[in-house]
């Protein structure tokens, strides 16, 4: 018996053995995710800090309600549950919205850097989860090659982590849907391997949970086509179509599929494209997959953030009969791979790349660009895996060579990896910088009118959105940029006709040039822009917008009225835009034209609409309405329009004006003088109500409080000579002291002031020199108007009054006469003076009364 082992000890050696075994087992592991998490960190690093970026960071981040809390006070818990039970924008993707708002609400201040920075975290945990599932797919589709399975999939995880083609993904953007995606679709499929097991079910309930969560990020509707590629290849095709997995499956992408695509065709993206689309959906798709599979081989120069539609898309173009061969290729090489059970990872792997990539090609009419990076990120996961396939195949042929070969794939994939950093950490502060990725795609497309525009509207966000720091290292002349890019892009619009399909592409290029120029006050190139459209697309209703908007900001009236009209008249009645436009005319008839009449018509048009208003429209309208109806049609309902507004906004300063309106017209002074008077004190420079009050003070003869009411203006802008000049009339008409002191240092000011002169008139007419008191108010002639100030009219109406009140003589009759012609109207400024001749024929002033007759009425009709 002594050559024979004795037995071994149970609770000693093999613990004492295992324990090596399982370190050299971890020691890998847990070294590969610290290489993969260091990579994806120093890549992912630069510019985390840096300003929101145009576009989705600002639609679905920054002025979203959801994630901000700037809705409607309600609790936290209500707000985010609500994100759950409607769309955002095109889309429905509640879990990454609520993935935001917890974070807003977390970080405060940093939230910029910790929000970015939580991307990047995801991109490096979905990493790890990618190395696993390629790892796991390979143990089970290839069980004699588990040994190397690791480092096979830790090499291809690695070239996949720093791939520069996927920095837009996690560096800006709202990459974040595509993050969540993929970390969801990831363990959805790492919990179906699992459920192939026997007794897998409580698996399976895991990834279709996890498939779920998926879709409520970005929806990956072609995952039914990698799931039954995926069962067929591990547990055959008969057991694949009866079992349950599948079906349910299908019909969750089937149901996310139809939601995609009805609420993209709610917000118009599948009829109305921003830019114009070129070739045919098959073209475009084809074209799609040959740059995807371009950048992803050789991520080089071309590489960028935005990829315009390439005009020579067709099947006359070289990269589309290479994108067609690429998706012929991967389908045929997806059948022949699959008719060996050594071979189907590669055919999973290419099921995967083309069910994943079909999706978000160019076959969907929503999709302008040929290809966006960030939409390879999930179906260059299944390349991985038909690589990874192909790698344990070579290594199995030379299995003494095998570890070397290994080792060698390994090193040349952190080699790669630790090469891509560079151009990844470039890349990443480009992606999160507005203008620094608008000037790369202008390099990138030097002759490109519609990458200009891009530019232009990267340095028109930028001076709105960017802090001063931003700014520093760009441009200090911000809209002058803005400016010379519209410029450069209509003028290369005209040297480059091509980059536009057709008439209707052309006209909306130059319609968004006219916006943007109107929206920095270049109201003439604005025109300019809108008038080409209508070359191009006479009879768009958003080429009359343009214009009417456009004259309107240029004050040609009546241009603007016929733009109105024309724009009315092609307008469909279901147009979501509709009621804004009548309202938009309505405000031109009513403040421009002084025609409430036919606003209240338009106001009223657009209330019949106003479930299709957003609410600070409906209540531009009701208030419109309301002032109309008081100007010209029902006072009482104007005012009952006007108080519904106040009984839900008690602070609303126009329905307060309307009411006080309604008060004036109705002769209901006292209340008219109270409401005035409560607006002045929140708004002391309010002119209109300024002017509304100094009209019933005029009617009360209350002087003192107009004049004390146009001081408190004054006090509020004490450099402004619009409340200034009426304050002179104001004092002079109250008979302050001061008033003749004042209306001299307004003179000292502005030269032939039209109320410093009247003032002066008024003064002297109080004093009995008439004759100084008509030369004042021709003097007041000379004098250049004031923005609505209607001297004239306010001085005349005022010394009717006061002579009827026996505040001042019959003499101040030949002054109103002198004023009359000044209104326009000399004829009836003639009568004033026969008639005052005809009762005081013993006048000391019939002289002057002739002077009058003679050389201030002789206009037209005063014979």
């Amino acid at each position: 018996m002594s050559g024979v082992r004795p037995a071994s000890h149970p609770s000693a050696e093999p613990g004492a053995a295992s324990a090596p075994r399982s370190v050299r087992r971890v020691w890998p592991v847990g070294l590969g995710a610290a290489a993969l998490l260091v990579i994806v960190l120093a890549a992912g690093q630069p510019a985390l800090d840096a300003p929101w970026i145009q576009g989705d960071e600002h639609i679905f981040i920054v002025n979203n309600p959801d994630v901000t809390g700037a809705a409607p006070s309600r609790p936290t818990g209500l707000r985010w549950l609500d994100v759950f039970l409607h769309t955002h924008e095109d889309l429905y993707q509640p879990v990454t919205i609520l993935s935001y708002a917890i974070e807003w609400s977390l970080w405060g201040a940093g939230r910029i850097f910790h929000m970015r920075l939580t991307d990047v975290l995801i991109h490096a945990l979905n990493a790890l989860l990618l190395w696993a599932a390629l790892r796991a797919l390979l143990v089970r589709l290839l069980p004699q090659d588990r040994a190397p399975a690791t480092g096979a999939a830790f090499a291809l995880t690695l070239l996949w982590a720093a791939h520069p083609m996927l920095v837009g993904t996690y560096a800006a953007d709202m990459g974040r849907t595509h993050l969540l995606a993929a970390t969801f679709t990831l363990l959805s499929l790492l919990c179906h391997l699992r459920a192939l097991r026997p007794g897998g079910a409580r698996w399976f309930a895991g990834a279709w949970t996890a498939l779920l969560l998926a879709m409520l990020n970005k929806p990956v509707v072609g995952w039914v086509v990698v799931a039954f590629a995926l069962e067929w290849a591990l547990v055959g095709l008969r057991r694949t179509l009866a079992s349950p997995r599948i079906y349910l499956i299908g019909l969750t992408c089937l149901a996310f599929a139809v939601l995609t695509i009805r609420t993209t065709r709610q917000t118009l993206l599948l009829e109305d494209s921003p830019l114009p689309l070129f070739g045919d959906p098959l073209a475009r798709a084809a074209l799609g997959l040959w740059i995807y599979v371009r950048n992803f081989f050789a991520p080089l120069g071309w590489i960028s953030t935005w990829y315009p539609p390439d005009i020579r898309t067709g099947w006359d173009y070289a990269p589309v009969w290479l994108g067609t061969l690429l998706l012929a290729a991967a389908a045929a090489g997806a059948a022949l791979a699959a008719r060996s059970r050594q071979t189907r990872g590669v055919a999973v792997g290419l099921v995967w790349l083309i069910a994943m990539w079909l999706p978000a090609s160019g076959l969907v009419g929503a999709r302008v660009l040929a290809a966006q990076d960030r939409y390879f990120y999930l179906p260059a996961m299944g390349l991985l895996l038909a690589g990874a396939t192909g790698l344990l195949r070579w290594w199995r042929r030379d299995p003494a060579a095998g570890p070397r070969k290994l080792a060698a794939v390994v090193a040349l994939a952190l080699l790669l990896s630790l090469a891509g950093i560079p151009a990844g950490r470039t890349l990443c502060r480009e992606a999160r910088s507005t203008i620094a990725r608008a000037n790369r795609a202008v390099r990138l497309n030097p002759d490109d009118p519609r990458v200009m525009e891009f530019a232009a509207a990267a340095y028109d966000f930028s001076r709105n959105h960017d802090s001063l720091e931003a700014r520093a290292a760009l441009p200090p002349d911000f809209r002058l940029e803005m400016e010379t890019a519209l410029r450069r892009a209509s003028a290369l619009a005209e040297a480059h006709p091509q980059y536009f399909g057709t008439a209707h592409d052309r006209a909306a290029f130059h319609r968004r040039l006219s916006y943007k120029f109107w929206g920095i006050g270049r109201y003439e190139e604005s025109l300019a822009e809108a008038e080409r459209a209508r070359a191009f697309e006479p009879d768009a209703k958003l080429t009359w917008l343009r214009l009417a908007h456009a004259y309107r900001a240029l004050r040609r009236w009546e241009d603007a009225r016929r733009a109105y009209e024309r724009l009315l008249q092609l307008i469909p009645p279901e147009a979501p835009d509709l009621g804004l436009r009548h309202i938009e005319f309505a405000d031109l008839l009513l403040n421009s034209f002084n025609d409430p009449a036919r606003a209240l018509h338009h106001y009223r048009a657009a209330l019949a609409v106003e479930e299709r208003l957003p609410a600070d429209a409906r209540r531009l309208a009701c208030l419109g309405a309301a002032r109309c109806e008081v100007l010209a049609g029902s006072g009482s309902d104007g005012y009952q329009l006007a108080l519904l507004v106040l009984q839900a906004e008690p602070d609303n300063v126009e329905a307060a004006r309307i009411v006080a309106l309604y008060y004036l017209h109705s002769h209901r002074w006292e209340e008219a003088a109270g409401l005035y008077r409560q607006i002045l004190d929140r708004l002391p420079c309010d002119y209109e109500s300024l002017c509304k009050f100094q009209t019933v003070c005029r009617v009360r003869g209350d002087w003192r409080s107009a004049a004390l009411a146009w001081r408190g203006a004054v006090e509020s802008e004490p450099h402004n000579l619009l409340y200034r000049s009426h304050l002179v009339w104001a004092a002079a008409c109250a008979g302050e002291a001061s008033a003749a002191d004042q209306a001299d240092e307004l003179l000292a000011v502005s030269s032939d002031n039209r109320f410093a002169c009247l003032a002066m008139a008024l003064l002297s007419i109080r004093a009995g020199d008439l004759k100084q008191a008509r030369d004042w108010a021709v003097r007041a002639r000379h004098g250049p108007q004031l923005p609505g100030a209607r001297e004239f009219a306010w001085a005349e109406t005022t010394l009717e009054v006061m002579v009827e009140r026996g505040e001042l003589p019959q003499e101040a009759t030949l002054v109103r006469a002198v004023l009359w012609a000044e209104l326009g109207d000399p004829a009836k400024g003639r009568r004033l003076v026969l008639e005052y001749l005809d009762a005081r024929t013993d006048s000391p002033w019939v002289g002057l009364a002739e002077l009058i007759l003679e050389q201030d009425l002789r206009g037209e009709g005063a014979g």
